[in-house]
């Protein structure tokens, strides 16, 4: 059972379009998306998918529920500014109600 983070806690919102693969055309994304979140401007060092530390420059927080939205590579447009998902991360309080929420760090 989750804890959902409170809706209040996510007073902005953001565009993801969610990575689809490498087609012969390029790289294919779903279509926008709105998600509501809570908007981290304050530069970070994270590792990335292969291991490797990556400066990611937003970190956004959003409902467990918008998580599979949020694949590696997907697009995502905060504050008029298109970025990129370099690394994610499932936040559980496990219980004992922290509020439960979905990390997602941006280029």
């Amino acid at each position: 059972m989750t804890n959902d983070i409170e809706g209040w806690l996510l007073p902005s919102e953001c565009a993801v379009e969610t990575y689809r693969g490498d087609t012969a055309y390029g790289d294919s994304y779903a279509t926008s998306r709105t998600v509501q979140c809570a908007i981290d401007d304050q530069s970070r060092l994270v590792r990335g998918a292969n291991g490797d530390e990556q400066l990611a420059s937003t970190t956004l927080r959003t409902f467990l529920k918008d998580a599979s939205r949020f694949t590696l590579d997907s697009r995502v447009t905060v504050n008029g500014r298109r970025t990129f998902v370099i690394a994610t991360a499932r936040r559980d309080s496990a219980g004992i109600g922290m509020g439960d929420h979905f990390e997602v760090n941006l280029k």
